[in-house]
């Protein structure tokens, strides 16, 4: 997926992981594990379509499909495949 290019204010954590949130923002450690796990964000990307239409999602989606099995909208998946590496 391509790389994080409209940064957020701020965090937002995984609202369906069970974690107290309250807890994580004092504790770098386990805020750098939500992060790497993609449970943890604070910025979106971008992604363009065969026809020019841009998709935006926030950078937690892989940890969305991946952990809670979201499924994109099917012209959002058919971009990112088609995108460059």
């Amino acid at each position: 997926m391509s790389k994080p290019s409209e940064p957020t204010r701020g965090f937002h954590f995984c609202q369906l992981c069970d974690f107290d949130p309250n807890v994580v923002v004092y504790d770098q450690a386990a805020m750098q594990c939500l992060q790497a796990s993609g449970a943890l964000g604070s910025a979106e990307v971008r992604v363009v379509g065969r026809s020019g239409r841009v998709y935006a999602a926030p950078t937690m989606i892989w940890h969305y499909v991946a952990v809670h099995r979201y499924q994109p909208p099917r012209e959002f998946i058919e971009a990112v495949m088609e995108m460059e590496m």
